[in-house]
């Protein structure tokens, strides 16, 4: 059976992806994509509604939603300790070499 911190990130990152996507469609079109969900009860209709008579109210609250979607998927960490941000640091520590014409070379992976 798979851990659980695994999946939490892979749901936390998957929202994060679909909030994303959704936010930039909204951003495109606000009132076609919110038409898309005039279904269901009346309540919920005239809910909904009030987006599509109000794109600029709607696009302001899809740029938030972008936000939040970019915000949730930077703060997923890699669980491997041999993370991109590890070989990044430890390629910085290694001394830059000269090649043979007197110029600097970047640091020769071990």
């Amino acid at each position: 059976m798979a851990s659980k911190v695994p999946i939490g990130r892979w749901a936390k990152e998957s929202l994060a992806m679909m909030m994303i996507g959704d936010a930039l469609v909204t951003l495109v079109d606000p009132q076609r994509h919110c038409r898309l969900w005039m279904k269901g009860p009346e309540k919920w209709r005239e809910f909904v509604g009030v987006f599509v008579q109000h794109p600029g109210i709607t696009r302001g609250l899809a740029l938030g939603e972008l936000g939040l979607g970019i915000w949730l998927a930077e703060n997923q960490k890699p669980v491997a300790a041999t993370s991109s941000l590890n070989y990044e640091e430890q390629r910085r520590s290694e001394p830059l070499t000269a090649d043979s014409a007197g110029e600097l070379a970047a640091p020769q992976a071990i």
